[in-house]
């Protein structure tokens, strides 16, 4: 009886407290986040496998995988990595549980440090291109990336597509554009290279109508307005 009254003693005075667990079997409740500033806690989650069970039927449940902790804390270490935050560290993802539940709560310890900087930007175009200098500084116009400005990855690749649909636009189809960035970790800047070729510029050929029934072709020719041998 004594025994039994012991055994029923401590298992109430465990109930509802807090215990920091190293193990698997628990559901995730929530995900806390301390020193996470450049996202929100959905766009986080997102590129990890640890997410906030759900409490509504058929939504979905994350379970605590230990063995996904360091998987997750490399993901971070990227994800800040591809924003320009190149001196962020994760100090800790810890889970707490309660006691004799089997649900949890996932801490996420995060240093960002600085984002870094552009400290230059060069856009190499070939000399023989056929752009004039107002076509090249009006390509050069849909860049979003700017000296002084943070860097980020999506940033770069943003750039690189604006400035090809630009020359698009301007009648060069074939165009490539590809970009590099230069990381100085230790400063935090970042020297950004753009590397354009706009390739020859189009013009219309032949122009083929089809599909035409009832409306004569001459008709619709005159209503066509481009030209062979326009440019494109």
């Amino acid at each position: 009886m004594v025994l039994a009254l012991a055994g029923l003693c401590a298992a109430l005075s465990c109930c509802g407290s807090r215990q920091r667990l190293l193990g698997n079997g628990f559901e995730i409740d929530e995900v806390r986040l301390e020193g996470v500033k450049r996202f929100s806690e959905s766009e986080l989650l997102r590129h990890l496998y640890a997410g906030e069970s759900g409490w509504l039927p058929y939504t979905t449940d994350y379970p605590f995988d230990e063995a996904l902790v360091d998987v997750d804390r490399q993901r971070l270490v990227e994800l800040y990595h591809s924003y320009g935050f190149y001196q962020a560290r994760v100090l800790a993802i810890e889970i707490v549980v309660d006691a004799g539940a089997r649900e949890a709560d996932l801490i996420i310890r995060v240093d960002e440090g600085e984002q870094a900087r552009v400290r230059a930007v060069q856009i190499n175009w070939p000399s023989d291109t056929s752009l004039s200098p107002l076509d090249q500084v009006r390509v050069e116009g849909a860049a979003t990336l700017g000296v002084g400005g943070a860097f980020e990855t999506s940033r770069l690749n943003d750039t690189v597509g604006n400035l090809r649909q630009a020359l698009l636009k301007l009648g060069y189809p074939v165009a490539r554009v590809s970009g590099r960035a230069d990381v100085y970790e230790e400063a935090r800047l970042v020297d950004v290279t753009i590397d354009v070729a706009p390739g020859p510029p189009a013009v219309f050929g032949k122009v083929q109508l089809e599909g035409l029934e009832g409306v004569p072709s001459y008709m619709c020719d005159r209503e066509v307005k481009f030209a062979r041998g326009k440019p494109y």
